[in-house]
Protein backbone atom coordinates (compact mmCIF):
# COMPACT_ATOMS: atom_id res chain seq x y z
CA UNK A 1 0.00 0.00 0.00
CA UNK A 2 1.05 3.46 -0.25
CA UNK A 3 1.72 3.94 3.58
CA UNK A 4 3.97 1.34 3.23
CA UNK A 5 5.65 1.90 0.49
CA UNK A 6 6.13 5.67 0.81
CA UNK A 7 5.93 5.78 4.65
CA UNK A 8 5.22 10.02 5.43
CA UNK A 9 8.09 10.34 8.64
CA UNK A 10 10.62 8.87 4.99
CA UNK A 11 9.28 10.58 2.14
CA UNK A 12 6.69 12.90 3.05
CA UNK A 13 6.88 14.50 -0.47
CA UNK A 14 6.41 12.03 -2.39
CA UNK A 15 3.93 10.32 -0.09
CA UNK A 16 1.99 13.42 0.08
CA UNK A 17 2.14 13.95 -3.96
CA UNK A 18 0.85 10.47 -4.58
CA UNK A 19 -1.64 10.32 -2.54
CA UNK A 20 -3.12 14.04 -4.19
CA UNK A 21 -3.02 12.04 -7.45
CA UNK A 22 -4.50 8.61 -6.41
CA UNK A 23 -7.31 10.69 -4.45
CA UNK A 24 -7.88 12.75 -7.66
CA UNK A 25 -7.90 9.69 -9.79
CA UNK A 26 -10.52 7.63 -7.45
CA UNK A 27 -12.73 10.61 -7.32
CA UNK A 28 -12.94 11.54 -10.87
CA UNK A 29 -13.48 7.93 -11.80
CA UNK A 30 -16.26 7.29 -8.49
CA UNK A 31 -17.94 10.46 -10.00
CA UNK A 32 -18.39 9.47 -13.57
CA UNK A 33 -19.16 6.16 -12.81
CA UNK A 34 -21.67 7.72 -10.51
CA UNK A 35 -22.75 10.33 -12.99
CA UNK A 36 -23.58 7.39 -15.65
CA UNK A 37 -25.67 5.41 -13.08
CA UNK A 38 -27.74 8.77 -12.46
CA UNK A 39 -28.27 8.98 -16.76
CA UNK A 40 -29.17 5.40 -16.94
CA UNK A 41 -31.38 5.70 -13.54
CA UNK A 42 -33.21 9.00 -15.08
CA UNK A 43 -32.07 10.78 -12.49
CA UNK A 44 -30.32 13.29 -13.65
CA UNK A 45 -30.50 14.11 -17.80
CA UNK A 46 -27.42 13.48 -20.25
CA UNK A 47 -27.24 17.67 -20.91
CA UNK A 48 -26.71 18.44 -17.20
CA UNK A 49 -23.18 19.49 -16.19
CA UNK A 50 -22.25 17.66 -13.35
CA UNK A 51 -18.78 20.01 -12.92
CA UNK A 52 -19.75 22.02 -9.69
CA UNK A 53 -20.64 18.27 -7.77
CA UNK A 54 -17.15 16.61 -9.02
CA UNK A 55 -15.38 20.09 -7.73
CA UNK A 56 -17.19 19.30 -4.68
CA UNK A 57 -16.73 16.12 -4.12
CA UNK A 58 -13.30 16.59 -4.68
CA UNK A 59 -12.84 19.68 -2.14
CA UNK A 60 -14.92 17.77 0.55
CA UNK A 61 -12.39 14.58 -0.58
CA UNK A 62 -9.30 16.74 0.43
CA UNK A 63 -10.85 18.11 3.68
CA UNK A 64 -11.18 14.63 4.84
CA UNK A 65 -7.79 13.82 3.88
CA UNK A 66 -6.01 16.84 4.89
CA UNK A 67 -7.67 16.21 8.46
CA UNK A 68 -6.59 12.11 8.26
CA UNK A 69 -3.22 13.16 7.71
CA UNK A 70 -2.95 15.69 10.29
CA UNK A 71 -4.18 13.37 12.75
CA UNK A 72 -1.84 10.85 11.66
CA UNK A 73 1.15 13.45 11.48
CA UNK A 74 0.64 14.42 15.26
CA UNK A 75 0.27 11.07 16.37
CA UNK A 76 3.00 10.28 15.19
CA UNK A 77 4.87 13.24 15.93
CA UNK A 78 3.51 12.65 19.51
CA UNK A 79 4.72 8.90 19.82
CA UNK A 80 8.37 10.06 18.12
CA UNK A 81 8.63 12.48 20.98
CA UNK A 82 8.23 10.22 23.24
CA UNK A 83 10.53 8.06 22.11
CA UNK A 84 13.47 10.66 21.70
CA UNK A 85 12.78 11.41 25.81
CA UNK A 86 12.75 8.33 26.82
CA UNK A 87 15.99 7.48 24.55
CA UNK A 88 17.65 10.51 25.88
CA UNK A 89 16.72 9.57 29.50
CA UNK A 90 18.27 6.61 29.20
CA UNK A 91 21.27 7.35 27.61
CA UNK A 92 21.81 9.86 30.49
CA UNK A 93 21.06 6.87 33.16
CA UNK A 94 23.35 4.83 30.99
CA UNK A 95 26.18 7.09 31.31
CA UNK A 96 25.55 7.77 34.83
CA UNK A 97 25.40 4.24 35.90
CA UNK A 98 28.69 3.77 33.88
CA UNK A 99 30.51 6.33 35.73
CA UNK A 100 29.10 5.79 39.03
CA UNK A 101 30.72 1.86 37.97
CA UNK A 102 34.17 3.07 37.04
CA UNK A 103 34.66 4.63 40.57
CA UNK A 104 34.67 2.33 43.33
CA UNK A 105 33.03 4.87 46.19
CA UNK A 106 34.16 2.50 49.21
CA UNK A 107 37.99 3.12 48.15
CA UNK A 108 37.48 7.33 47.58
CA UNK A 109 35.68 7.83 51.35
CA UNK A 110 38.49 5.21 52.87
CA UNK A 111 41.01 7.12 50.86
CA UNK A 112 39.15 10.77 52.19
CA UNK A 113 38.93 9.70 55.63
CA UNK A 114 42.84 8.42 55.88
CA UNK A 115 43.45 12.06 54.56
CA UNK A 116 41.37 13.81 57.00
CA UNK A 117 43.98 11.48 59.59
CA UNK A 118 46.88 13.23 58.03
CA UNK A 119 46.21 16.95 58.48
CA UNK A 120 44.10 16.94 61.64
CA UNK A 121 45.78 19.85 62.35
CA UNK A 122 44.17 21.70 59.81
CA UNK A 123 40.88 22.34 60.51
CA UNK A 124 39.61 23.74 56.78
CA UNK A 125 41.15 21.58 55.35
CA UNK A 126 39.44 18.91 57.45
CA UNK A 127 36.07 20.95 56.30
CA UNK A 128 36.88 20.77 52.70
CA UNK A 129 37.32 16.74 52.76
CA UNK A 130 34.17 16.19 54.95
CA UNK A 131 32.36 18.33 52.19
CA UNK A 132 33.83 16.67 49.50
CA UNK A 133 32.66 13.21 51.04
CA UNK A 134 29.23 14.77 51.42
CA UNK A 135 29.25 15.87 47.90
CA UNK A 136 30.68 12.51 46.20
CA UNK A 137 28.44 10.03 48.99
CA UNK A 138 25.16 12.20 47.65
CA UNK A 139 26.37 12.02 43.89
CA UNK A 140 27.21 8.38 43.79
CA UNK A 141 24.35 6.94 46.28
CA UNK A 142 23.30 3.76 44.57
CA UNK A 143 19.58 4.30 45.57
CA UNK A 144 19.04 7.15 43.87
CA UNK A 145 15.84 8.67 43.66
CA UNK A 146 14.16 10.59 41.42
CA UNK A 147 12.95 13.55 43.06
CA UNK A 148 14.61 14.17 46.47
CA UNK A 149 13.35 16.90 49.29
CA UNK A 150 14.51 20.53 48.93
CA UNK A 151 16.05 20.44 52.05
CA UNK A 152 18.61 17.56 51.30
CA UNK A 153 19.38 19.04 47.85
CA UNK A 154 20.21 22.28 49.71
CA UNK A 155 22.47 20.51 52.15
CA UNK A 156 24.36 18.81 48.74
CA UNK A 157 24.53 22.58 47.37
CA UNK A 158 25.56 23.98 50.72
CA UNK A 159 28.81 21.27 50.58
CA UNK A 160 29.25 22.13 46.57
CA UNK A 161 29.18 26.24 47.25
CA UNK A 162 31.57 25.52 50.06
CA UNK A 163 33.76 22.94 48.23
CA UNK A 164 34.24 26.22 45.76
CA UNK A 165 34.73 28.63 48.42
CA UNK A 166 37.84 26.90 49.66
CA UNK A 167 39.31 27.68 45.61
CA UNK A 168 37.94 31.14 45.07
CA UNK A 169 38.05 32.60 48.82
CA UNK A 170 36.55 35.83 49.07
CA UNK A 171 35.97 36.17 45.66
CA UNK A 172 33.01 33.68 46.04
CA UNK A 173 29.65 34.97 47.34
CA UNK A 174 26.70 32.77 48.14
CA UNK A 175 23.24 33.76 49.59
CA UNK A 176 20.25 31.29 49.65
CA UNK A 177 16.91 32.78 51.40
CA UNK A 178 14.52 29.76 50.96
CA UNK A 179 11.55 29.15 53.65
CA UNK A 180 11.60 26.36 55.42
CA UNK A 181 7.79 25.90 54.23
CA UNK A 182 9.55 24.91 51.24
CA UNK A 183 11.78 21.96 53.11
CA UNK A 184 9.55 18.85 51.85
CA UNK A 185 9.09 20.18 48.37
CA UNK A 186 10.21 17.81 45.73
CA UNK A 187 12.85 18.23 43.08
CA UNK A 188 15.16 16.32 40.84
CA UNK A 189 18.48 15.13 42.47
CA UNK A 190 21.58 17.81 41.47
CA UNK A 191 19.36 20.05 39.86
CA UNK A 192 20.01 22.68 41.77
CA UNK A 193 23.28 21.93 42.40
CA UNK A 194 23.84 22.20 38.78
CA UNK A 195 21.84 25.48 38.87
CA UNK A 196 23.99 26.86 41.28
CA UNK A 197 27.29 26.07 39.32
CA UNK A 198 26.10 27.20 36.30
CA UNK A 199 25.64 30.77 38.02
Amino acid sequence: SLWKRYPWEHTPLKHLVLEAILITAYTLLFSFLLYRFEIWAGIVSPVDNPGYEIVFTLLITYLITAIHEAVFFYIQWKENFSKSVRFERAKIEANFETLKAQINPHFIFNSLNSLSTLVDDKPEAIKYIQNLSGFLRYLLNPIQKELVQLRDEMEIVDNFVNLQKSRFRENLEFQSDISDNYNDYLVPPLSLQMLVDNC
